[in-house]
């Protein structure tokens, strides 16, 4: 009796172990989550270096407009006249004045260049009552080569 009970805690032993297909199948299944998992890694990484890579084109194309300053002269503070924002596209440059007194006459908008000189101009009248404001576009006429313009003046015309 000692030794067929001996044999049969060997039998059970043996049957509670994972036979060679469960083993089989269980490695297989560890490989296949594995090899997936890698592919997504691989995946993510092509999307980050393919997403920093179109970050840095954008930088750089962002970094080539470079935004032309729009100031008002002296004149133009001088009769109390304040600028509260501007946009440069183009040709087209737009700005946003408030007056405290009435004003009334030509403003000249003065493209300059690098060199602090004069290359273009474009002119519009102004009037305006006391506490009043108003948005004024001024255009340059095709002629002014913009990649020479480093700043706007806006300025007062002196009568």
């Amino acid at each position: 009796m000692g030794v067929d009970f001996i044999h049969s805690q060997d039998e059970r032993r043996l049957n509670d172990q994972p036979d060679c297909a469960r083993c089989l199948k269980f490695y297989a299944s560890c490989f296949t989550i594995l090899l997936h998992i890698t592919k997504q890694i691989e995946k993510m990484a092509k999307t980050r270096i393919a997403f920093l890579a179109l970050s840095l084109i954008g930088f750089l194309f962002s970094c080539m407009e470079v935004e032309k300053p729009v100031t008002l002269a002296s004149a133009l503070m001088d009769k109390k006249i304040t600028m509260t924002s501007s946009s440069v596209e183009k040709l087209n440059v737009v700005i946003y004045l408030i007056t405290v007194d009435p004003v009334e006459g030509e403003l000249l908008a003065k493209a300059m260049n690098f060199e602090g000189k004069e290359i273009g101009r474009a002119k519009q009248m102004l009037n305006l009552g006391k506490d009043e404001s108003k948005l004024i576009t001024f255009t340059f006429g095709p002629e002014l080569k913009l990649d020479q313009v480093a700043k706007y003046v806006i300025d007062f015309r002196k009568q």
